[in-house]
């Protein structure tokens, strides 16, 4: 998969926060606009990261995680810019809870 994602992205820290704000962001991807993407941690770090950056590239992203107060929450804020974003509550230990996560 080499070129798949070649990314260089730059963030600074929001003043009084701990929120990032992205500054720039220069990636390649092959036809990820229009795909369906599922993604497990959502709710956080590198999960809300990743739901983030592949919506803004035209993916539709359905958001598993645990805290539903936070997957909704971004959801709604991917939904609102434009996005399509759906939350669906997710404790991956579970088998049911991934299999309604995919299907």
């Amino acid at each position: 998969m080499s070129g798949f994602w070649e990314h260089d992205v730059k963030w600074k820290r929001v003043s009084n926060t701990t929120k990032l704000e992205k500054v720039s962001c220069r990636f390649m991807s092959q036809n990820i606009e229009g795909k369906v993407v599922v993604i497990t941690g959502a709710s956080s770090g590198l999960g809300e990261a990743t739901a983030r950056l592949l919506s803004a590239q035209g993916a539709s992203v359905v958001l598993g995680a645990r805290r539903v107060d936070r997957i909704q929450a971004l959801a709604d804020e991917l939904n609102r810019s434009g996005g399509k974003a759906l939350a669906i509550p997710t404790d991956v230990t579970h088998a049911d809870q991934v299999k309604r996560l995919i299907d």
